[in-house]
């Protein structure tokens, strides 16, 4: 069971610090990284951050094999990400959906309670990034496609080969 998304915790994995993310896939789609047993998730979840709020089209999903994934989840929340509920996630998505033709990359980019209200959701104010939990079973939603604003899209894989199947599929998007 999820907890809250705002504030709530989940069951945290005993940190296995290493390297940094597994694979990086690139694409028009944006890009993928991948967190597997040995990456340092700290780390990972702060670069891509940063990353994500200096340039929207920075990754846009991230893949965390499932042991890691509760600490991955934790992790984005206390460096002020919000994961969305699944209504957050749908109402974002059908405003890229929506939007997406009239929208273009802009050369600065946008935060993530800006990004956020545009879409009707409101946001705690220090919100660096809107995380919405994606479904692997449908790759193809808007919000993958979301290059213009601060969303990552997180994904649970079982292991290291699934995992690069789902960055290979979300990279193949059309």
């Amino acid at each position: 069971m999820k907890a809250n998304t705002t504030t709530g915790t989940r069951k945290a994995t005993p940190s296995r610090a290493a390297r940094p993310t597994r694979a990086a896939f690139n694409s028009r789609a944006g890009s993928q990284a991948i967190i597997g047993h040995d990456t340092n998730v700290s780390q990972t979840v702060a670069n891509i951050l940063r990353e994500k709020t200096a340039n929207p089209a920075a990754v846009t999903s991230l893949i965390v094999e499932h042991e890691r994934y509760d600490e991955v989840w934790n992790e984005l929340i206390q460096q002020d990400a919000i994961v969305l509920s699944d209504n957050q996630r749908d109402q974002l998505s059908s405003y890229i959906d929506h939007t997406m033709p009239d929208l273009e990359v802009q050369d600065e980019a946008v935060s993530a309670v800006d990004f956020a209200a545009r879409a009707g959701i409101n946001v705690h104010p220090v919100t660096r990034v809107l995380v919405a939990e994606g479904n692997n079973k449908d790759f193809y939603p808007p919000i993958n496609r979301s290059l213009l604003g601060p969303v990552l899209t997180l994904y649970e894989a079982d292991d290291e080969r699934e995992a690069a199947e789902i960055a290979d599929k979300l990279a193949n998007q059309d």
